[in-house]
């Protein structure tokens, strides 16, 4: 996602705006500093009005920009494009991270996920005793990911369809 970069040359941006049609300057910055916010509480369609915002600005300014201005206008644009597309495909699985947190439900995997990257780095290292190679470290990534997902069970039976097979009683 692009939303840093478009964070960081948000400034500049609304500056060049400013110069050029003072009336949009304030569909720049001050939206693209709320992106974030929108996004943690859930609110794509605020977000994704603040981009069309931000991208109508951008464009009304279009060639009357000078030179190095013009590339760091079509940069932001790009940016924000790809912000536009990401948010629009990933519109419904966007999750509402304040309620979340309210609730006092986890929202980040970052400690088992640091944990898992250290092991495997630890272990495909070239100076250990014994390493791993890099096709059973996948293997073992995959069964890690499907106790994760409470699929191994499911897995496993697709393979030996025999395994803990509950016994009906008639």
């Amino acid at each position: 996602m692009r939303l840093r970069p478009t964070e960081v040359m948000a400034p500049k941006i609304a500056r060049i705006v400013s110069q050029k049609r003072p009336e949009l300057a304030s569909s720049v910055y001050p939206v693209i500093k709320q992106i974030r916010y929108q996004l943690w509480n859930g609110s794509s369609a605020r977000a994704l009005g603040g981009i069309r915002a931000a991208l109508r600005a951008t464009n009304a300014i279009g060639n009357a920009a000078e030179s190095a201005d013009r590339q760091y206008v079509r940069r932001f644009r790009e940016h924000v494009k790809v912000l536009r597309t990401y948010l629009m495909k990933g519109r419904s699985e966007l999750q509402n991270y304040r309620r979340a947190y309210r609730q006092c439900i986890r929202i980040s995997s970052a400690a088992a996920e640091s944990g898992m990257a250290h092991l495997v780095n630890q272990r495909m290292g070239k100076r250990q005793s014994m390493c791993w190679k890099s096709e059973s470290t996948h293997f073992l990534l995959l069964v890690s990911c499907a106790i994760v997902d409470h699929r191994l069970e499911e897995i496993f039976r697709t393979c030996y369809p025999l395994f803990r097979v509950v016994a009906t009683s008639d």
